[in-house]
């Protein structure tokens, strides 16, 4: 793992922010406020310049680079569509895409979505690893910033926000563990756009099995085995 990024993606800017100021933006006045973003913007900048330069995410990049990115490191479309969102307006009036892309050598599924029509809103990981009965502390260090769970036979699942670093956190389970290319339980997925959860009463396991039935037959070995 580079050290350099993984200081860099490690790094809390508002945390650094309200350690300075003394208190946490949330329980200060407006201008506490203000005094935070002053120095979050900054020092997210810091964060993008590196990781721009070595060809991995960050926040604040276009939609199309970011695809571009996942194609690069294998990933496939399984699921694409178009959805008509509100952007940064209060208006529904924004094309949106929404993607499910698989990786069929690591079994990685991939789920993400636009913001404004440019940006990234939400991308996660979504894959399985094989376990032994304790982890390396190479292991340990590979899935900082992973949400992991075992599936109490001999695997465990995980999953992890790649808007940021998505090279290096796919590269560092890649060099600590051994995937799954069908999983052997399936994990919490969410699959939803952030029009979805917009609808009064809707129901995320509906939604989900919706998606993944539209999805290629790649999509759903990774997923159902």
């Amino acid at each position: 793992m580079n050290e350099t990024t993984k200081n860099i993606l490690n790094f809390d800017p508002v945390a650094t922010a309200e350690d300075l100021i003394g208190k946490r933006h949330k329980d200060g006045d407006v201008e506490d406020g203000k005094s935070v973003l002053g120095l979050v913007m900054p020092a997210n900048q810091s964060k993008r310049e590196p990781l721009e330069s070595i060809g991995d995410t960050h926040y604040g990049i276009t939609w199309q680079y970011f695809i571009e990115i996942a194609r690069a490191y294998g990933f496939k479309c399984g699921f694409c569509q178009k959805f008509i969102g509100t952007g940064y307006s209060d208006k529904k009036c924004i094309e949106e895409e929404e993607i499910i892309f698989f990786h069929e050598e690591k079994g990685l599924i991939l789920h993400a979505e636009s913001f404004d029509g440019k940006t990234v809103n939400s991308a996660k990981v979504y894959g399985e690893v094989k376990i032994n009965k304790t982890l390396e502390g190479k292991q340990w260090d590979a899935l900082n910033g992973c949400s992991y769970s075992g599936n109490g036979n001999g695997t465990m699942h995980f999953d992890v926000d790649v808007r940021e670093g998505f090279r290096f956190h796919l590269d560092a389970v890649s060099d600590a563990f051994e995937f799954s290319t069908s999983w052997t339980k399936v994990p919490f997925l969410w699959f939803l756009n952030y029009m979805d959860t917009e609808k009064k009463n809707y129901n995320y396991e509906k939604i989900n099995k919706q998606k993944i039935k539209a999805c290629t037959p790649e999509v759903q070995k990774i997923i159902f085995g």
